[in-house]
């Protein structure tokens, strides 16, 4: 519990750009080991066990079809929810939750163009 107050302390004590920056690398790791979960489950459910699967029936059409489209679905819908939740956590963690760090990283990348490193 103290070590959460401290992280929140550190976070709130550091400039926007530094939390833009922290925020985007914990960005890219929920996205790069969801896309990896994602290809896991369409790529091994879907293709290798397609074979294996075909052989049971589930209303009169082969397993395997059913889990390759449906399940496929079903998966991609799942990890679009647990993005969404880990993303929120990630926001509030960094203290993004009234402003987009989009619209931040626009407005530093723009500065930075302009020539303006302030």
């Amino acid at each position: 519990m103290a070590r959460n107050n401290l992280n929140k302390i550190n976070i709130a004590n550091r400039s926007t750009d530094e939390n833009l920056e922290q925020y985007w690398q914990e960005n890219k790791q929920v996205f790069y080991r969801l896309l990896s979960a994602w290809i896991v489950m369409v790529v091994g459910c879907s293709v290798v066990s397609l074979a294996w699967l075909d052989v049971y029936q589930l209303f009169g059409v082969p397993l395997g079809y059913w889990l390759t489209h449906e399940g496929a679905m079903l998966a991609t819908f799942g990890l679009v929810c647990v993005y969404h939740l880990k993303m929120k956590k990630i926001r509030l963690k960094y203290g993004f939750d009234k402003q987009s760090p989009v619209r931040l990283t626009k407005q530093k990348l723009a500065r930075e163009a302009k020539g303006d490193f302030a």
